[in-house]
């Protein structure tokens, strides 16, 4: 083994206005000009927490060999939670190659930093981490990239699995076995530090043994964050879905109704200059079933049908988490934040509570030669912004759809309704293509605009925390990483609570270099 120079990551200082450092349109900006507010929470215990699911919850950590601080720590939490006198802040993203992107961690740690706010105003919340481990996007599970250091280059960043016997579609992700992923070898113990050490005797041991994706992710983020009262939540869990039977019973008549109502709300979103995050495809298949081992679309669901193996669709997935966990708040990202306004009248609708949606920490990781300028070049390049490829792409498509439509009806005299399935399946299938390239061609122009910088600053020309896998950020910065990680998220928190969100800066040196920060 090659033991790299220590790399020190200072502890993160705020900077821009978030606002400004995201070039945020006008749905996010509005977002981010909004103070801080966490009401108190509700009397009770949570649907999660009022049955036997938090006992099935222990059991299944202490077989799974949690050590004894975390089994205490984990029992204590949930003893709270069971008797209500705790609330949940939650967040949650889904499992990928070495933890997913770098904002994975600064999610986790805004979420720990609120939960430890709110305890300190006598208002006992839990920080909870719910890992999208039924999803089945695939192509997201394999994007991360790490900065191999010997080599200077970045490796990773796949576009497909392995082959094996089983459907190369609607696979969860978390079910997918290590063996048929990218071999995500990052060396992790190469930087000196235990945290390193720990991940990749960690990895070591789940690739010799072949573990599902969905369970390297959560032994690794609890080595992580081992020293904070973290729960994880799986949204693959059977349990957690008997638990929200109610929930399905409650939906399951109403699907149609709840989908044009998402619909509807998209459009009126669009008339505002905004964005349908929500996609009609999405739309038309928002519950599915697990069978043979990936999710089968339902068009409908009976109120006595078991539910262990039904999944949410992107419709209905934060309107479940928010009906088992009553949360306090939830922690999202710019993305989130703009699909989940699409759901404003379903949790009205549903009489849902809405928790209040709080920006996540945003952090650069930089060297010393990256400085504010370096920043603010990339923020504003010279050059299309990255979500052109979606708005440009979604244009092409409907356009082509258009297009194909009318060529069907006006020259092969099809009905106007098998004309249009068929124009829709194609020119979407056409659409994925050319968004796509629109996608490369728009990063490599933006990574040509910002001046020379290390690989890792930029990777792949997107913003660090999107793209730079967590697992490899938390191996090199280590521990004390961590612990800074959750100080800049309750920095990040004074600062929103008076509507002043900034972006944070953490500088990068290696070993002989200078502790001048460039601010």
């Amino acid at each position: 083994m090659t033991q790299l120079p220590s790399h020190h990551v200072q502890s993160f200082i705020a900077g821009r206005p978030l606002a400004e450092a995201l070039n945020a349109g006008p749905l996010v900006g509005d977002w981010l000009r909004r103070p801080l507010s966490v009401p108190s929470a509700g009397v009770g215990p949570a649907p999660l927490f009022a049955g036997d699911w938090p006992a099935r919850y222990l059991t299944q950590a202490r077989d799974a060999g949690l050590d004894d601080g975390s089994l205490i720590r984990l029992e204590s939490a949930l003893e709270r939670l069971t008797a209500g006198e705790a609330t949940v802040v939650v967040t949650g993203q889904q499992p990928a190659v070495l933890g997913g992107p770098l904002y994975t961690l600064y999610k986790i740690a805004t979420c720990v930093a609120l939960a430890e706010r709110l305890a300190a105003e006598g208002r006992p919340a839990v920080p909870v981490f719910w890992a999208g481990d039924d999803d089945d996007d695939l192509l997201e599970a394999v994007s991360p990239v790490w900065w191999d250091a010997l080599g200077d280059r970045l490796q990773g960043g796949g576009t497909k699995l392995k082959k094996a016997g089983r459907p190369a579609t609607r696979v969860p992700v978390g079910d997918v076995p290590l063996s048929r992923l990218p071999s995500g070898e990052a060396a992790l113990d190469t930087w000196g530090t235990d945290l390193g050490r720990d991940l990749e005797t960690l990895m070591q041991r789940a690739r010799s043994e072949d573990w599902s994706l969905a369970r390297l992710n959560r032994a690794a983020v609890g080595r992580i964050f081992k020293d904070t009262d973290l729960i994880q939540i799986s949204g693959h869990d059977p349990d957690l879905h008997e638990a929200g039977q109610s929930f399905y019973q409650r939906v399951g008549p109403r699907l149609t109704d709840l989908a044009d109502l998402a619909r509807r709300a998209g459009r009126q979103l669009e008339d505002k200059g905004r964005h349908a995050q929500i996609s009609d495809r999405s739309l038309a298949h928002p519950l599915f079933r697990i069978e043979n081992g990936a999710r089968t679309p339902l068009a409908g669901f009976a109120d006595d049908e078991a539910v262990r193996d039904l999944r949410p669709g992107v419709m209905l997935r934060s309107l479940l988490q928010d009906w088992l966990l009553q949360p306090s708040a939830v922690v999202v990202g710019p993305g989130e934040a703009g699909y989940l306004a699409q759901l404003d009248h379903l949790y009205t609708t549903l009489e849902i509570p809405r928790a209040p949606l709080v920006p996540r920490l945003f952090g650069w990781l930089r060297p010393p030669e990256v400085s504010d300028a370096v920043l603010q070049a990339f923020t504003h390049p010279k050059g299309p912004a990255p979500d052109l490829a979606r708005t440009l792409g979604a244009d092409l498509v409907q356009g082509t759809e258009d297009l194909v439509r009318s060529a069907l009806v006006t020259h092969l005299g099809l009905p106007e309704d098998r004309a249009r399935q068929l124009a829709q399946g194609r020119s979407r299938r056409w659409g994925k293509g050319v968004q796509a390239m629109l996608e490369t061609e728009i990063a490599a122009l933006r990574e040509a605009a910002v001046p020379h910088h290390p690989a890792w600053v930029f990777p792949h020309g997107q913003r660090q925390e999107r793209k730079l896998a967590a697992f490899w950020a938390a191996a090199m910065g280590g521990d004390a990483f961590i612990k800074d990680l959750i100080v800049a998220g309750s920095q990040h928190l004074d600062l929103g609570a008076a509507g002043h969100w900034r972006e944070f800066t953490a500088q990068v040196t290696r070993s002989g270099e200078g502790d001048t920060l460039h601010d």
